[in-house]
């Protein structure tokens, strides 16, 4: 390359590193606990009581499909198999069986993945309860996993999975002192011994540029992708702050190349139906790093789509990137980290981390320390700038390391044209990345000069905060909570359904308006970046019955919160140049996304209720030039009613200055006496059951079921729990075929109150499961699953199940409290929808009995049902 990658990213740690002399290495996280045991066996304990009684267990061995010079990967994945066929001092027929009985379902990989440089043994989700005897008993079945594979004596295996070559590890509500004491003890059934030494990492430069071609006409779509690799991290700087920092500029780098290439295309009036980017670091893998940039067009349009991607990134390369598009990128991807930070961490999530330490050294850090770090201002911006573009443009090059792919058409595109194409293309190299000028400062509303009176401040019950009444009848919601954000949501009655004229599968796109229109006379994006500026985002969603504004601000913005709410509301209109351009861009998408979830939803409701003209799914069909008068119509409407709602303000919130701010502002929102009445809306769900089968790329089956249900707080958690009975029932049915399994349920309130479930089933992979594990087709897993839908009674649900669940339940309510996001729902939901599952829940979780559980179920499969099959072409 130009310059020794890290040569430069080692230069770039010296400058900004925390401490003088060393590179930065960050604190374990204190929810992880981990050590070496005296043979050898690492172990990682997390305490991650946020899932109430529930763990993963995971074995990780450093023996991969290529790890074992001259033996086939599909003899180590034949090991791997067998050792779920194994059965270790437990009266389970097998580690397999053992899993399965205690309700672990597999994932899409089954329970063992092996990849080129490791083997998982993967049990999620499993319940523990407060028997301490099933966590015994699974502790030693993974200490018998180990032992056998340390064990090992066959000439292909012996002395690759000595102790010091695996790891058990454990995440989820357990005592870290105690797992770790137990697994010390069993620890001693394995014997030390000398691991077998592993081949070094070794970079291999590819001087020419690859081209690669294939060819699918049965997809409207071309996918053009240019994909660099970087020699990875040296692994004695894995747990330094160098991985993560590169990460963090190739990521804004893609950030950068994502928006540019979306706005050339759009420029040039080429729709698309995706632009994207991808990582893989030293953290993902022990190969090299890669990234790669990608487009979806039509076909027609390849040779443009490559030519523009060609072309931004060969700006990249120029370091051509400015402080203001850097400053962008930077904002969007804290806005990633910092929301990882705010939500509940998962079981699995800290598995991986666990897994990538034991595997590649990287770091144990939290995501609060490395929130922390990326917030933390160790260079000036023009520095940062500098380095920025030193380490993207030793990275990128128009030939070394370079793959270009074009996947899709039919013949369109060549190799050799491809080559021709992207390299043309890439002498554009004197041109911004963006090639955009700089947009005008938003201008927001002036205070009002005649203050408006605060009528009333009395006690808001169920969230413990004040609500705040003022004289036009405009009413704020405050809820005091020790955080660094304030957290806002603008939550008003009437939805898509209020609009005269709308077409079936219109609404869907009500949620698009604010990126569609021109907010203070200038396009929507200009406007959101000046407030990402200033540390707030902001996104609506509209539904059937009501319309949300939210996001967050730093905490001393309440003035800005309110004015810019006012202009979205009262200064933005749909920009009309931009709907053609969109529509085309969302034909291209729907094709783009053909069986995926959300496509098959689609299918799913139009047959559910063949004449709803109200779901929530896009519908590209109905997407037409009226859709502008609509969205215009219905804002102006919402507008004119501000007092049929609440503004919710969630935070460390100084009570004077929103006094102050809502005296200033509070008179330019229109409000009027006018009491609102939801329209009736006709919703007739199919009776009994519609069966439809197509074909796609692979198995799978999708069962919608819906039944009514009076939306009662105690009702809200009979059908949480049922949901759970159900997932219990059907983990037997889906690990006996081989399939993973996908549950979500849903409590809709308008526009009749109902019960739903959507189960969705698909084939994981073979590799993953046990020899002679029973495979079915999608007909024949269908036929079990309806039988065990049949009759919800043979769920046979104990009174130790009942409590585990109502445990469960009431720790996650306990939970979500703690969350700004959860009261913004909880609060909205309470004045829009008058419902409350917030107070005295753990009365209501209580009263829930187990042959309530079962005659909602019973319901449930006397409901409507729709089966959507997939079979493979």
């Amino acid at each position: 390359m130009k310059r020794h990658l890290q040569l430069i990213v080692i230069g770039l740690l010296a400058a900004i590193s925390m401490q003088a002399q060393d590179i930065y290495t960050f604190p374990s996280d204190p929810a992880v606990m981990n050590g070496t045991f005296p043979d050898g066996l690492a172990y990682y304990v997390v305490s991650n009581p946020a899932y109430k009684g529930v763990a993963d267990f995971v074995l990780v061995q450093k023996t991969g499909g290529h790890t074992v010079p001259g033996v086939p990967r599909d003899t180590i994945v034949s090991l791997a198999q067998k050792m779920l066929t194994s059965q270790y001092r437990l009266s389970s027929p097998s580690v397999q069986e053992y899993f399965v009985k205690h309700g672990v379902m597999p994932g899409r990989k089954g329970f063992v993945q092996v990849t080129d440089n490791a083997t998982l043994f993967r049990f999620e989700n499993m319940v523990l309860g407060d028997n301490e005897q099933v966590l015994d008993s699974t502790l030693l079945v993974l200490m018998g996993m180990a032992e056998k594979a340390a064990l090992r004596k066959d000439s292909v295996s012996s002395g690759w999975y000595s102790p010091s070559d695996q790891a058990i590890i454990i995440s989820g509500d357990v005592d870290q002192e105690k797992v770790a004491a137990k697994l010390r003890m069993l620890s001693y059934m394995i014997p030390a011994s000398e691991s077998f030494p592993r081949d070094e990492y070794s970079w291999t430069d590819q001087d020419s540029l690859k081209a690669v071609v294939h060819e699918d006409g049965n997809r409207d779509l071309v996918t053009v992708s240019a994909s660099w690799r970087f020699q990875r991290t040296p692994r004695e700087y894995m747990n330094t702050v160098q991985p993560v920092i590169y990460e963090r500029f190739m990521s804004e780098a893609g950030i950068i190349a994502e928006n540019s290439i979306c706005a050339r295309l759009e420029k040039a009036g080429i729709p698309f139906a995706d632009v994207s980017y991808g990582y893989v670091g030293s953290m993902d893998s022990l190969g090299d790093v890669n990234f790669k940039v990608m487009a979806s067009v039509a076909p027609e349009h390849a040779d443009e789509a490559t030519a523009v991607l060609s072309s931004v990134m060969s700006g990249l390369d120029a370091g051509n990137v400015t402080m203001q598009e850097l400053n962008r990128a930077g904002l969007i991807y804290m806005q990633g980290v910092n929301a990882k930070v705010r939500e509940r961490e998962s079981n699995a999530s800290y598995a991986d981390r666990c897994v990538s330490a034991f595997v590649y050294n990287s770091s144990l850090a939290s995501r609060k320390d490395m929130a922390d770090f990326h917030s933390a201002k160790n260079i000036s911006d023009q520095a940062h700038l500098n380095l920025f573009n030193s380490v993207v443009s030793a990275s990128l090059d128009s030939t070394r390391n370079l793959t270009l792919s074009c996947a899709g058409g039919n013949g369109e595109m060549s190799s050799e044209k491809l080559k021709e194409v992207f390299t043309s293309a890439w002498s554009d190299r004197g041109l911004p990345v963006s090639d955009t000028t700089s947009a005008p400062a938003v201008s927001l509303c002036a205070p009002s000069l005649e203050k408006m009176k605060i009528r009333s401040c009395r006690k808001e019950h169920m969230s413990g905060g004040e609500i705040w009444t003022l004289a036009n009848g405009f009413r704020v919601i405050v809820k005091q909570m020790p955080v660094d954000k304030i957290y806002y949501s603008l939550a008003l009655n009437r939805g898509y359904a209020d609009v005269q004229g709308l077409q079936a599968g219109e609404g869907g796109y009500f949620s698009d308006i604010l990126s569609l229109s021109r907010i203070g006379g200038m396009p929507s994006e200009v406007f959101m970046d000046e407030l990402r500026q200033k540390g707030i985002t902001m996104n609506l969603d509209v539904d059937l019955s009501t319309m949300t504004l939210k996001g967050y601000a730093p905490d001393d913005s309440l003035e800005v919160i309110v004015r810019a709410i006012h202009e979205v509301m009262y200064d933005s209109r749909i920009d009309r140049k931009k709907i053609d351009y969109f529509i085309k861009c969302e034909t291209l998408r729907q094709e783009f996304q053909k069986c995926d979830l959300e496509d098959r939803v689609n299918a799913i409701d139009s047959r559910m209720c063949p004449d709803y003209r109200y779901t929530s799914r896009k519908n590209i069909a109905s997407l037409t030039e009226s859709f502008a008068d609509h969205a215009d119509s219905y804002m102006l409407s919402q507008s004119g009613k501000m007092n049929d709602g609440v503004l919710i303000l969630v935070g460390d919130i100084d009570k004077k200055q929103l006094k102050t701010v809502l005296q200033q502002y509070g008179g330019h929102f229109k409000t009027q006496k006018k009491t609102f009445t939801r329209p009736v809306i006709m919703y007739q769900p199919i009776s009994g059951t519609v069966t439809c089968t197509v074909e796609g790329e692979q198995d799978n089956i999708d069962i919608a079921m819906s039944t009514p249900m009076a939306l009662t707080s105690e009702n809200y958690y009979v059908a949480a729990m049922a949901s759970i009975a159900l997932r219990k029932k059907l983990s037997r049915v889906v690990s006996d075929a081989g399939m993973w399994l996908r549950l979500k349920y849903d409590c809709r309130k308008y526009p009749h109150e109902r019960f739903s479930v959507m189960i969705s089933l698909g084939e994981s992979s073979e590799e993953g499961f046990a020899p002679g594990t029973v495979r079915r087709d999608p007909e024949l897993a269908l036929k079990t699953v309806r039988d065990a839908l049949e009759d919800p009674r043979l769920l046979n649900i104990t009174e130790e199940d009942l409590e585990s669940w109502k445990t469960l339940l009431k720790q996650y309510m306990e939970d979500r409290k703690n969350s700004p996001e959860y009261w913004l729902r909880a609060i909205s939901m309470r004045y829009l929808d008058r419902k409350d599952f917030t107070t005295s829940c753990d009365v209501r979780i209580d009263a829930v009995t187990a042959d309530k559980i079962q005659e909602l179920l019973i319901s449930l499969a006397k409901g409507s049902r729709v089966e959507y099959i997939i079979n493979r072409k």
